[in-house]
């Protein structure tokens, strides 16, 4: 099982899930669609990612989400989250 993590007000999310949910369908693997559009949502997304257990995290390419990228790289450490970012960034926090 596989969460995404998208920001629902992006004009491209509804494409986002779409093409994630259809990846997962040909690879066997249920997607959940976390919905964050704020800072205050994105521990209780882990939290429910985790509850739900999914195997690993993808995340939107989204302004707010890079801009939060210490908090997610923080969330992912915590919550032992294998998760995949579009930016490198992510990875040198």
């Amino acid at each position: 099982m596989i969460a995404l993590i998208v920001d629902p007000r992006h004009p491209s999310a509804a494409s986002t899930v779409k093409e994630v949910e259809a990846a997962g369908r040909g690879l066997g693997q249920k997607v959940i669609v976390l919905n964050v559009s704020a800072e205050r949502e994105f521990e209780p997304a882990f939290a429910s990612l985790v509850q739900q257990g999914a195997d690993g995290l993808l995340v939107m390419n989204a302004p707010p989400f890079f801009s939060r990228r210490e908090q997610f790289v923080a969330l992912d450490a915590l919550h032992k989250v294998q998760t995949i970012y579009d930016r490198r960034e992510f990875a040198a926090v």
